[in-house]
């Protein structure tokens, strides 16, 4: 079992998740939903024990962290954060950062997650290169990575769901030059 360091941005920090029956139900109507599923590219319904598992799972695996999101002003919990290693698929030894939005979506808190997660994996991490993979079919994602910064640099197809959808990184270099010339926040 790893413990996870609370991390703070502007409006939003990560912190692990509670551990909570109605924290449990509220992360099963999120991963149920049919736009939770569009955007992570899962069909499956989950029922509250295999929450609880896939949680501790998440929790127990050393190629994974991943944080909750929690609005700063109200406390609540608003979605999730993860850095994964040890995916194939990518070219180079960085971790896949996945976000996801549970509630007040719409609202720039995937986009400061992002931020804030990126700026903790790079200056204290001192990790070299994120990845990622963004559907075609989900703009409001596509738009994200691209206000970020990501480099959208090869297509395929997802072998799980047969969606299309980029392969996207960051490299550090990239993350720091985009700090300096377009005023990425330095203090998230």
């Amino acid at each position: 079992m790893k413990s996870l360091p609370p991390i703070q941005g502007k409006n939003l920090y990560l912190a692990p998740f509670p551990k909570t029956e109605a924290f449990y139900k509220e992360y099963r109507q999120w991963l149920n939903s049919a736009r939770v599923k569009h955007g992570v590219g899962g069909e499956e319904d989950y029922s509250i024990q295999e929450v609880k598992e896939l949680l501790q799972e998440w929790e127990e695996d050393p190629q994974n962290r991943t944080w909750g999101i929690f609005e700063s002003k109200t406390k609540e919990i608003i979605g999730d954060i993860s850095l994964r290693w040890g995916y194939e698929e990518y070219d180079n030894d960085g971790p896949e950062i996945l976000v996801m939005i549970g509630k007040h979506f719409g609202q720039g808190y995937g986009t400061e997650a992002m931020r804030t997660l990126m700026h903790y994996a790079f200056d204290k991490l001192k990790i070299k290169i994120i990845n990622g993979g963004v559907y075609h079919d989900n703009p409001a994602s596509i738009a994200m990575n691209k206000k970020l910064g990501f480099e959208f640099f090869k297509e395929q197809v997802d072998e799980d769901n047969g969606r299309a959808e980029w392969v996207i990184k960051m490299t550090k270099e990239r993350w720091e030059k985009l700090k300096a010339t377009s005023g990425v926040d330095k203090s998230i």
